[in-house]
């Protein structure tokens, strides 16, 4: 586990660095259709040798990815990748680069069991480029590898809330299998038995700085409630909590031609992305649309309501379900201990922590007047922590239960076209007029029903129903309030491959 949280990070040919917390990339140079770049992150792991069956034996990795811009156009449009691992290579032998066969990014990781820090120099080798001056961003994002296998769906509570009592042996479920009438799911469906990978915490304020800062003038306008022309220090949405809306314009941009430059202002002073401007604090103004639209340029996906209670439950190496625990949360028990913002410590920067004791089942749940606001993703992890110290999910994930909603793809009485390679691509819509910046993929980019959505694991805003940040509620699911393009205060997203 991490006490210090990955970002997203990005690079300029110019060799800029731009300096997330804990993942860094830096150093971009290319030469014809190679990339290459330095890449680090803290407290990686491989646990492949664990021979308890009771605990993970998993690992995490880097999903990156990349950006290139040509000054035919001056748009940032995703470049793809060599979809053969043998095109790339890395330094010091102890991570590899795996390719995907879409050549989106690649995952980097480590090659055998081991735990701590790394970093090294990693080689890519791009697909076809565009004419002109080129310019790069790589970017990063910390991911956690999930198993195949077994795994529980409801802890044994009754109610309108839960699924039945199911245990997901292989990829497809028959109909009436997890609720009265609930439609069947092939094995092209992303039931959470297969294998995937899934972001270690959600996405945070720098991150959806970078992706906006990505856009065009028109894509920005309509991914966000404020024009980007308006006044330096307007935030990108009109909801809420002001602690909970922290993305605001850094430099406006100029009507339909430029866009504006964004970044973190959480104390207010117009002094941007310095070291108390809630960088590292989960972004809670994702509507769904925003959502599609992220995870669709980020070459993820939505995860389902069955991975995300994969993700909290776990399956043990062996291929067997581990246990229910009625009314569990994401760490496995029904214990917790739900602190806000008035319990933390360096708030705002990337040591924000909670200063309190280190007690079992922590997490960011609960609202009062001095409480508004999510915190810094994964602060419970520390150097001493276990899962239900730090709060973590089984495989490693942070923040699954509290701190911000997260949006799933939820099972309903209609036919779902999800499927397990339902992958964003890295593009998104570049059509003029409202749907300009939408996410553009056919299986899942249909955002016009809240029955095909849901909202799981709670946020820091329900102080009065904590038994939503519960492991198999589902009193969100479909959403209990239209969130497919209006703001709230407490929705986020966590992106799966």
């Amino acid at each position: 586990m991490k006490k210090i949280l990955s970002v997203l990070a990005f690079v300029l040919l110019s060799f800029q660095m731009i300096q997330a917390n804990n993942i860094q990339i830096s150093n971009v140079t290319t030469s014809g259709l190679t990339i290459t770049f330095d890449i680090s992150w803290e407290n990686s792991w491989n646990s492949m040798n664990n021979i308890d069956l009771n605990y993970l034996n998993n690992y995490d990795a880097a999903w990156v990815f990349i950006k290139v811009q040509s000054n035919t156009n001056n748009l940032w449009l995703h470049q793809l990748v060599s979809t053969n691992a043998a095109n790339h290579s890395i330094s010091g032998g102890v991570l590899q680069v795996d390719a995907v066969s879409d050549g989106v990014g690649v995952f980097i990781r480590r090659t055998n069991p081991g735990y701590g820090n790394v970093s090294a120099t990693a080689t890519l080798t791009m697909q076809t480029l565009p004419a002109g001056t080129l310019n790069f961003k790589a970017f990063g994002i910390e991911m956690v590898r999930t198993n195949t296998g077994t795994f529980g769906v409801n802890d044994s509570t009754t109610g309108a809330n839960r699924f039945f009592n199911y245990n997901v042996t292989n990829a497809t479920i028959p109909a009436g299998g997890l609720f009265t009438g609930s439609p069947p799911l092939a094995n092209t469906y992303p039931t959470g038995y297969a294998a995937f990978y899934a972001a270690k915490y959600e996405t945070t304020n720098e991150q959806v700085a970078d992706f906006l800062n990505s856009l065009t003038y028109d894509q920005q306008s309509n991914l966000t409630d404020i024009a980007p022309n308006a006044a330096i220090g307007s935030t990108a949405w009109t909801s809420g909590y002001a602690g909970a809306n922290i993305v605001k314009i850094q430099t406006p941009g100029v009507n339909n031609t430029t866009p504006a430059v964004y970044g973190c202002d959480g104390n207010a002073n117009l002094f941007f992305n310095d070291a108390s401007d809630y960088q590292n604090s989960a972004n809670a103004q994702f509507t769904i649309r925003r959502a599609i639209s992220y995870l669709d340029w980020c070459g993820l996906r939505p995860m389902t309501e069955m991975e995300f209670e994969k993700l909290c439950r776990g399956t043990k190496f062996n291929g067997t379900a581990n246990p229910r625990v009625i009314t569990e949360y994401a760490w496995g028990t029904i214990t917790y201990t739900n602190y806000g913002a008035n319990s933390a410590s360096y708030a705002g920067t990337d040591t924000e922590r909670v200063a309190a004791p280190v007690v079992d089942g922590r997490m960011v749940a609960g609202y009062n007047a001095v409480n508004s606001l999510p915190l810094r993703v994964g602060q419970f992890a520390q150097n001493a922590t276990g899962r239900a110290s730090s709060g973590a999910g089984f495989y490693g994930n942070m923040d699954l239960s509290g701190n911000v909603w997260e949006i799933v793809v939820g099972v309903n009485g209609t036919s779902n076209p999800l499927t397990v390679t339902s992958l964003g691509d890295g593009n998104i819509n570049q059509t003029a007029g409202p749907n300009n910046g939408n996410g553009n993929h056919p299986n899942w980019s249909n955002y016009a029903a809240d029955t095909y959505w849901g909202l799981k694991g709670g946020s820091w805003y329900y102080a009065p129903y904590l038994a939503y940040t519960q492991v198999s509620d589902r009193g969100y699911v479909p959403p209990g309030a239209s969130i497919l393009t209006t703001s709230t205060v407490d929705v986020g997203v966590r992106g799966v491959r």
